[in-house]
């Protein structure tokens, strides 16, 4: 077992690195063109991985000096959503987790199962995953857009929101589906799927704007 005491980070920590990855690499406009990033600033290979799902049972992982990020080769060609989000969470990896991961070797697919899946430390590679994710959301669905779209498009559901409150139906009532609708609207211009932006809503406590 391999055990690299992985430090617990915070949400306002892992804000504050996401923004500052935006800012480093100018990335000003949704939707985020990490595949661009990661290519050209950070000169890493997106390499597509056939079956890599199918056979490993992940959509992704980095070579171990991060100079290629292999992608299952189906999301590569045809889930354009999963892609960048893969790209951003091995992304979170390079900025947040070199210092750790640059102690593992290994140089195929079997051994990166054996080095990380098999032998680190589940606490330590649970606490790199989360991370991974919460870095990948907040980089693709940057804070400002974010909230500057969301309340806009409430502003837009304020008839129907008043209408379902004088029909009796209390907020419980309606919150999942106005949360659904603003979601589903939004994931299409950031390039994310709804999952992602459903996420992003509740992390930033958005939800809580909903009368």
């Amino acid at each position: 077992m391999t055990t690299l005491n992985v430090q617990f980070l915070p949400k306002s920590v892992l804000a504050k690195e996401a923004s500052s990855f935006l800012s480093q690499n100018e990335l000003t406009e949704i939707p985020i063109d990490i595949e661009f990033v990661a290519e050209c600033n950070y000169k890493i290979h997106i390499v597509p991985f056939a079956s890599l799902l199918k056979e490993y049972g992940i959509d992704g992982y980095s070579a171990s000096d991060f100079s290629a990020i292999y992608v299952d080769e189906f999301v590569y060609n045809q889930r354009p959503t999963r892609l960048r989000f893969t790209v951003a969470h091995e992304l979170g990896h390079r900025v947040l987790h070199e210092k750790y991961l640059s102690m593992l070797k290994f140089s195929s697919i079997n051994q990166w199962i054996e080095v990380i899946l098999n032998n680190l430390d589940r606490s330590d590679y649970e606490k790199m995953e989360y991370q991974a994710n919460a870095f990948a959301g907040l980089v693709l669905v940057p804070q400002d857009h974010l909230e500057v779209r969301f309340k806009n498009m409430l502003h837009t559901l304020t008839t129907l929101i008043e209408e379902a409150k004088a029909n009796g139906l209390a907020r419980n009532d309606y919150l999942d589906t106005v949360i659904y609708t603003i979601a589903d609207e939004l994931s299409s211009q950031f390039e994310v799927s709804l999952d992602v932006l459903t996420i992003r809503i509740k992390s930033a406590s958005l939800d809580e704007l909903i009368p």
